[in-house]
């Protein structure tokens, strides 16, 4: 896997970026932003495009643990908040 961590960007990138990822200049230069939906969809479409049936299957099986860990923490947090 190739790293990017080197790379500089231009000034004139900085808008067509921002716009792409629905994000402000300062989102990206302050190093923290939260993605749109829609930002987050089409990041997860670019990264899972190539990926084979099995890694696709595998990525599924890791999202699906994740949202029932989250139901489960949720349901902790209402029963711990209700004692």
């Amino acid at each position: 896997m190739k790293s990017f961590q080197n790379i500089t960007m231009s000034l004139k990138c900085l808008p067509n970026l921002c716009s792409a990822l629905s994000v402000t200049p300062n989102d990206i230069l302050m190093g923290e932003y939260g993605l749109t939906e829609a930002a987050a969809n089409s990041m997860l479409h670019g990264i899972t495009k190539d990926l084979t049936e099995y890694d696709n299957r595998l990525l599924l099986g890791v999202a699906e643990n994740m949202r029932k860990f989250k139901k489960a923490a949720n349901r902790n947090q209402q029963f711990n908040t209700l004692h």
